[in-house]
């Protein structure tokens, strides 16, 4: 666990020298990202790009754009130099996002895994409860505290297939109590289980609890103390969590671990897609402050509101002295990855680009016929779903259904008529290229988004790293990136 993950070109370089070029490179490009890209269309975004790579991506055929990481490199012959520099130097620069660690099945448990959730929070928790208990394993931890719980799908795995202690903190309440309820629901499954097969094992559950609570986290907070506080209040010890028949071909990893180290004062500090400033510098303080944890896994998610909390990015000293931070649509742009866009299928990557297009041409069709446009703050509620993207007249009528302005909250749109939006279509799509301009530009986009999460995950590693408490830290990619985009986990150990 030392290693920041960088991409190969860079792995003999100084992890300040890495962020140097990474910066660099931003700052160069910073065009790409630091826009409101839905304004596509009405800032006539287009402009902004080099005129030299302009009739290039226009006349670039689809598949180089969004399959030219499988393609040979001279189907990127068809661009000027300095685009194909900037490709491989985006490829270059960026962090690798494939998944190392194989995870074993959890056979006989998979029932429980997939109560109430579906296939990306499946996949996420999996893999993140078993990286977890093997942390706890090799550390010799019983003790779990998981940071932004949410609806305690983490949570509740760690203690029911992995067999760990668990104290599950969320700052909302309804969360707090929507956990709570899961885990009842979960603990009832695993006995009406029991008795529909008693031969067949469904997990090991030797006394292990999970408590939930609804606070926010300061430095000093004692973790040995609202574990007791928590086991009082809720009877952990009660006699009716006893150990379900153990099958050792079936039962996971995770082994009966006494006494628990809650004792000793040693924690394990998680958190899965902790929001914004939680992953990025409560809980990397939390670690560094705290004697009582040993060891740290978080995942981020959310980089866009680092931007509402101060002195939460950049947070190492080394990224610091540059003065440089990328604006809300580059954080924004940071929560995607080139991997959805070039290992989509043919047919999910055909409905996005069509979706999208409906969209911005829909936000110009506002700026276009409502008056208040930029002068109030409009708008869309909700997502317009499938069935309304049949074609752009019905999409954009059914965005003016949904728009909506704070200042004027109970204020509604007439929709145009289909033929005004037919017009607006033709114009923009079919004589000015839209589509074309759109897509390249979109591919531009995908090629920085590694890149500016490589920033972001080396500035956490270099924050922890410059702490002479942190014994090991490392950036490891912890799920399948077209799966689930953010997947890079900072682990650490002290």
């Amino acid at each position: 666990l030392m290693s920041h993950n960088p991409p190969p070109k860079f792995a003999s370089e100084e992890p300040a020298a890495y962020a140097t070029k990474l910066i660099e490179f931003l700052e160069t490009y910073s065009w790409i990202f630091d826009i409101q890209f839905i304004k596509f269309f009405v800032n006539d975004t287009w402009s902004t790009v080099p005129e030299e790579w302009r009739e290039p991506l226009i006349n670039a055929p689809p598949n180089v754009l969004h399959k030219f990481e499988t393609l040979p490199e001279s189907s990127l012959d068809c661009f000027p130099a300095s685009l194909q520099q900037f490709i491989r130097t985006a490829s270059e620069l960026s962090m690798p996002k494939a998944k190392q660690q194989s995870t074993p099945p959890n056979v006989g448990t998979d029932f429980l895994l997939k109560m109430n959730m579906g296939p990306k929070k499946l996949h996420e928790v999996t893999e993140m409860s078993h990286y977890v208990a093997t942390l706890c394993n090799q550390h010799n931890l019983t003790e779990v505290v998981d940071v932004g719980s949410g609806e305690g799908y983490l949570s509740t795995t760690l203690q029911l297939v992995h067999n760990l202690n668990v104290l599950a903190v969320d700052g909302c309440p309804s969360n707090t109590a929507g956990a709570e309820e899961r885990s009842k629901k979960m603990e009832s499954r695993i006995k009406k289980r029991k008795k529909q097969t008693p031969n067949t094992v469904v997990t090991a559950l030797p006394g292990a609890h999970c408590n939930h609570i609804s606070m926010y986290l300061t430095p000093d907070v004692s973790f040995t103390e609202l574990f007791h506080r928590q086991k009082e209040q809720t009877g952990a010890d009660a006699a009716d969590t006893q150990p379900l028949k153990e099958d050792n071909q079936h039962v996971s990893e995770a082994k009966a671990r006494t006494p628990t180290t809650a004792e000793a004062g040693r924690f394990c500090l998680v958190g899965l897609h902790a929001c914004g400033a939680l992953s990025g510098l409560t809980m990397l303080e939390l670690f560094k402050k705290n004697p009582t944890i040993q060891v740290l896994a978080v995942v981020g998610c959310c980089y866009y509101k680092l931007g509402d909390v101060p002195g939460a990015f950049p947070v190492s000293e080394v990224v610091k002295q540059y003065k440089y931070r990328p604006g809300k649509g580059g954080l924004k742009l940071a929560c995607e990855s080139r991997d959805q866009w070039s290992r989509r299928n043919e047919e999910e990557f055909e409905y996005m680009i069509n979706h999208t297009l409906y969209r911005l041409v829909t936000e110009l069709a506002w700026s276009k016929w409502i008056e208040e446009y930029g002068a109030e703050e409009l708008w869309l509620k909700g997502f317009i779903k499938k069935d309304h993207c049949v074609d752009f007249p019905t999409f954009c009528k059914r965005g003016f259904v949904q728009l909506r302005n704070r200042q004027q909250p109970t204020k509604t749109y007439t929709q145009p008529d289909a033929e005004h939006c037919q017009q607006l279509w033709d114009q923009v799509v079919t004589k000015e290229k839209g589509t074309q301009k759109m897509l390249g530009f979109l591919f531009l986009r995908a090629l920085m988004s590694n890149v500016l999460e490589s920033l972001i995950m080396l500035d956490r590693w270099l924050f922890l790293k410059q702490d002479m408490h942190v014994d090991t830290v490392a950036v490891v990619p912890l799920f399948d990136a077209v799966i689930s985009p953010r997947n890079f986990c900072i682990v650490a150990t002290k």
